[in-house]
């Protein structure tokens, strides 16, 4: 089996399908080539922006009248702004044929920029303002997704023995500031009633990740072969979220809103090894394959507190088959 790597699906990044009208504008290149008679490059880089808008004019009249409301209005706009690069490359170098090395670098950015304006109004059948309400709210989000493997493998004079290691690094960053301010009046003759909600927030979250496997294959007896593998990965997240809603004394976004405050840290080690036997004769084979599997995972959240958990498997296999052409 394959070393974990990376730093996750690409493809999932902050912003989905969006309502209104999107107007897109992207470029790519695609690149081939033979760096004289050792290395081998391919690379790909595109480049996307979209906008899209959306505007909604709401008038609403109800007949009979529903208690004393008579009537609703609401006009909104959101725009929405996204930005994307990625790049992919593969170089191969061969200094001889017994030699290989495979570089594989992959770089994806994404920025996005949300902002939405909304207000709403209710009126009586007198044709006065019951209440009335403003919303806006923006979102500003970057980031990106960077991992490189890189693959070594080395074949022996003696048939049948050679050795591999890949090697895998990434990383996934979130950076993110929202805001939310939301008033509504309510109007009872003569007296204002104003209910108000003024927020802001900070995310940022970062993983890193690293993994590394190992093979060396050898050659036992006629038609016996053997592989000993072992895979190492290390995982390590933080993900801190910070909300402040807005003193009205100081007029600073200095009173935290735990509710929606949030901080934790993780660290995911995991290790694994083993060995398989192959016997092949004509069509047929037969593989067998023992292995050991060790995991171990820290949650540390605010105040320190720290939860490890560990476990150790062992696992054996059989396979017995014809090989296909």
């Amino acid at each position: 089996g394959g070393g974990g790597g990376g730093a996750g699906d690409p493809g999932n990044f902050f912003v989905g399908q969006q309502d209104g009208v999107s107007q897109t504008h992207s470029t790519g290149v695609n690149y081939v080539g033979q760096w004289g008679k050792t290395l081998a490059a391919s690379s790909s880089l595109f480049l996307n922006r979209s906008d899209t808008d959306n505007t909604q004019d709401v008038s609403r009249v109800y007949i009979p009248a529903q208690d004393s409301l008579a009537g609703y209005a609401q006009f909104g706009t959101t725009a929405v702004r996204n930005d994307n690069l990625r790049y992919d490359g593969r170089f191969e170098f061969t200094p001889d044929s017994a030699n290989s090395v495979i570089f594989t670098p992959r770089v994806y950015l994404q920025g996005t920029r949300q902002s939405s304006d909304v207000d709403g109004s209710n009126g009586s059948i007198a044709g006065n303002l019951l209440n009335a309400s403003q919303s806006r709210t923006t979102n500003h989000t970057d980031g990106d997704n960077l991992s490189s493997r890189l693959v070594l493998r080395h074949r022996f004079p003696k048939r049948g023995r050679n050795v591999s290691a890949d090697l895998q690094i990434g990383r996934q960053l979130k950076d993110g500031d929202a805001s939310q301010y939301a008033l509504t009046d309510t109007y009872k003759g003569m007296a204002t009633l104003s209910q108000l909600l003024d927020q802001r927030s900070h995310t940022h979250s970062l993983t890193r990740t690293a993994s590394a496997r190992l093979a060396w294959t050898e050659p036992l007896v006629n038609r016996l072969q053997a592989q000993f593998f072992y895979n190492p990965s290390l995982s390590r997240g933080s993900s801190n979220v910070l909300a402040d809603s807005l003193d009205p004394i100081a007029h600073t976004y200095t009173k935290p809103v735990t509710s929606l405050s949030n901080r934790y840290e993780t660290e995911n080690l995991q290790q694994s090894g083993g060995a398989s036997v192959l016997w092949s004769n004509g069509t047929w084979r037969v593989l067998t394959t023992g292995a050991f599997q060790q995991a171990r995972q820290v949650l540390a959240g605010p105040g320190a507190d720290r939860f490890d958990f560990g476990a150790f498997f062992a696992d054996q296999d059989r396979q017995i088959g014809p090989t296909h052409p």
